[in-house]
């Protein structure tokens, strides 16, 4: 059980954290940050394993692998500047945090237009 083992992770970095901000609260960051990097390592060695998974019911369902790229493109986008944002948040850099979730959503519209483009092309052909 993985949500175990990050939660008790969690739990350690807050209270060293919160220790460490009495004394020394440039230390309390750089632990944060320490631990932001753990997690995300976790992420994306689970990532993978999703990744593999939906490319097997693509394939099975015969959908082009060209979206599913995209699609998880645009996931991995999504978690990203929302962790981003959550770091600069922590660290008191509220407006920081707004400008990385703006870019995060402009970055996902551009990567999604191919998938926008195919959709009105099918549509188009259904209509004519």
């Amino acid at each position: 059980m993985e949500i175990l083992k990050i939660s008790g992770l969690a739990f350690v970095i807050i209270t060293l954290s919160a220790i460490l901000k009495q004394t020394k609260p440039e230390f309390a960051i750089q632990l944060v940050l320490i631990a932001a990097v753990m997690l995300f390592s976790f992420v994306l060695s689970l990532s993978t394993t999703i990744y593999d998974y939906i490319a097997e019911l693509c394939s099975i369902s015969g959908i082009k692998s060209e979206y599913l790229k995209i699609v998880f493109k645009i996931i991995v986008i999504s978690y990203i500047s929302e962790f981003t944002a959550s770091l600069c948040r922590d660290a008191g850099e509220s407006a920081v945090a707004v400008k990385v979730e703006m870019v995060g959503k402009l970055i996902i519209t551009a990567s999604s237009l191919p998938v926008f483009k195919e959709l009105i092309s099918l549509l188009a052909g259904m209509v004519v």
